[in-house]
């Protein structure tokens, strides 16, 4: 969940830890990986005052059975 207790987050910008990454206008992204593996996903807010912050985490993918 991305708040902004001054303004309002204009912009989502998601680095998904595959060589992929997408700029939102929404706070939700849907992303498919190819492979299974720990990926490090990024997600960078951006408000109306054009300050931004980031948050990072672990994602762990497993393989469909």
């Amino acid at each position: 969940l991305s708040e902004d207790s001054d303004g309002e987050i204009v912009k989502w910008v998601w680095n998904f830890g595959d060589e992929t990454s997408s700029e939102e206008e929404t706070p939700t992204a849907t992303h498919y990986y190819d492979n299974a593996g720990e990926y490090t996903v990024t997600l960078r807010v951006v408000d109306d005052h054009g300050i931004s912050s980031t948050n990072t985490t672990t994602l762990i993918v497993n393989a469909l059975a």
